[in-house]
């Protein structure tokens, strides 16, 4: 993984992949209401922002109305995505802890169902690197009219578009920011408080003034079936996330938290992370599959894994390499039948 040359190349023939597969399965029910929205002109729907409606609009006009049309921004998300986490854990460690990172985040179940439908999954999933790279910036470089804070401020922003509840994600990226006494100082200088300020409040006055006019259309539960039994909700997380790997990133989550006192990555990382496992536990189950979830713990938790894996040092190496293997090969494997959807069928789940 010493190699980088190859990274670029791999993720376009993936991307090219990908976009062969959008027009394969017939649009899910969650995808068919995202068109219907996308026709109508409002701004907020029932459970639903205005921005995935906003961009299927925009890619229908162009493709038409198929799948291809309604998920061709999925990819490509999923490519922004991949590519924004590889530099920003190469920032944050090394790039060698990037490349594992990319590579267990491209083969993830969820990433690749993300990337062949359009769903709040695509861009929780996106949304939560963005916001992750926009703070990099922030506290990291500095230019001229305070451009890396509005940056910061307009991803705030577009979160809030996307969904409310996935305010939550801004509100991880502050906790990110407060828990470094080098974030504490960048927040404290002028004029990055009310930058963020008025990004904020121009979301929650524009988002206020409509729904108040429009019954609070946004607080209402979207008229999708959803599953109803326990054992269907788990099913859906052991599809989307694979079994080995999702016990591996709760381990990289624990593991991590013990040394004392945690390196600056890590911290930023972990208080990340935290708040956007309790985002997909109150909103999990609010729509039918092949949502899964917001997801937006998964980037963060996956370069805390790749972390955590490449520098384990408490068993024989070899033993390491094998576990190693055996979890990204069990995802690959589960992405593969998951992407040709020959799984859900198995299952009985309904596209």
């Amino acid at each position: 993984m010493h190699r980088q040359r190859f990274l670029l190349p791999a993720l376009v023939v993936l991307t090219v992949a990908r976009f062969l597969l959008l027009p394969q399965t017939a649009l899910s029910e969650l995808e068919q209401r995202v068109l219907q929205h996308a026709q109508e002109g409002h701004l907020w729907y029932e459970g639903l922002g205005p921005l995935l409606p906003w961009l299927v609009k925009v890619s229908t006009f162009v493709f038409g109305e198929g799948g291809f049309g309604v998920r061709f921004f999925a990819p490509l998300l999923m490519l922004g995505a991949g590519w924004l986490l590889w530099m920003l854990v190469r920032g944050l460690f090394d790039a060698t802890t990037a490349s594992w990172a990319l590579l267990v985040f491209q083969i993830t179940p969820v990433v690749n169902l993300a990337a062949v439908t359009m769903t709040h999954t695509s861009l929780g999933i996106a949304l939560s690197v963005g916001v992750m790279a926009a703070v990099r910036v922030a506290l990291h470089r500095d230019y001229q009219f305070h451009l890396h804070w509005w940056l910061l401020a307009a991803a705030f922003a577009v979160v809030f578009l996307a969904d409310w509840r996935m305010s939550l994600i801004s509100v991880a990226a502050v906790i990110s920011i407060l828990i470094t006494s080098r974030g504490r100082r960048a927040l404290m200088k002028w004029p990055v408080l009310p930058v963020l300020a008025l990004a904020l409040g121009l979301m929650l006055g524009w988002f206020l003034w409509w729904n108040g006019k429009h019954e609070w259309t946004a607080f209402e539960e979207l008229p999708v079936n959803a599953p109803d039994s326990w054992w269907q909700k788990l099913l859906v997380v052991l599809i989307a996330f694979s079994p080995l790997l999702l016990a591996a990133c709760g381990w990289a989550l624990v593991k991590s938290a013990v040394p004392r006192p945690m390196t600056y990555a890590v911290s930023v990382l972990q208080a990340y992370a935290w708040p956007l496992v309790l985002l997909d536990v109150l909103c999990w189950m609010s729509f039918p599959w092949p949502y899964a979830g917001m997801s937006a713990w998964l980037a963060p938790s996956i370069a805390l894994l790749a972390h955590v894996s490449v520098n384990y040092d408490a068993g024989p190496m070899k033993k390491v390499r094998w576990v190693r293997a055996l979890v990204i090969a069990l995802a690959a494997l589960q992405s593969l039948w998951l992407m040709g959807g020959g799984l859900q069928r198995v299952l009985g789940l309904v596209w």
